[in-house]
């Protein structure tokens, strides 16, 4: 808590105000967040990038590019929650301390239920780490449509990401299709 809410406070900042860009993050226009392996909060034991530090830094990543885009000014200003409901994380190879790396994010579905958000962490063409986020939007008790969200914050429908066209549970045309994303982003 004591570095996480600084972390999240800089993130958005560096989003919204240094690097503010419209239509980040959405499909063919990846955000790009740098960061640099913190030798004192994210090395574990065996000297290399703990695999939670993974994690945070994808959370970090998503804030910029919230911030960049407009999507936490919107979510802030409709008391909008932007919620987490799933992700998965494939490691690939190790980050040493105080190695500079970039988490290359996009949204690549998004329908009336949930959007699928792929980052791809890496330098140059070395490939670190991905993940799968399936996040959902809430109001209060009631979700809200991030694709309905997204047309808002880009401006058009002509922005967008493909619709994910799939069913409540959650394992559907849209998760499949962006994890073979993942999977061709592991790749290199």
């Amino acid at each position: 808590m004591l570095t996480h809410v600084p972390r999240v406070l800089w993130s958005v900042f560096r989003g919204a105000y240094l690097k503010p860009q419209p239509l980040t993050g959405l499909p063919s226009r990846p955000h790009i967040y740098s960061a640099r392996v913190n030798a004192l909060l994210d090395i574990d034991q065996f000297m290399h990038m703990n695999n939670a530090s993974y994690a945070v830094h994808f959370e970090m990543a998503r804030w910029e590019m919230g911030a960049a885009n407009g999507l936490t000014a919107k979510c802030f200003k409709e008391n909008i929650a932007f919620i987490v409901a799933s992700s998965a994380i494939r490691f690939r190879k190790e980050l040493k301390p105080l190695q500079p790396f970039e988490i290359h994010t996009e949204c690549h579905s998004a329908d009336e239920r949930s959007m699928h958000i792929v980052q791809i962490a890496k330098q140059g063409e070395r490939v670190y780490a991905g993940q799968l986020c399936r996040a959902v939007l809430r109001q209060g008790r009631e979700l809200v449509s991030p694709r309905k969200v997204l047309m808002e914050v880009a401006g058009g429908e002509e922005y967008l990401p493909p619709s994910s066209a799939g069913g409540a549970d959650g394992d559907d045309d849209g998760m499949k299709a962006a994890l073979a994303r993942l999977e061709e982003g592991l790749r290199g």
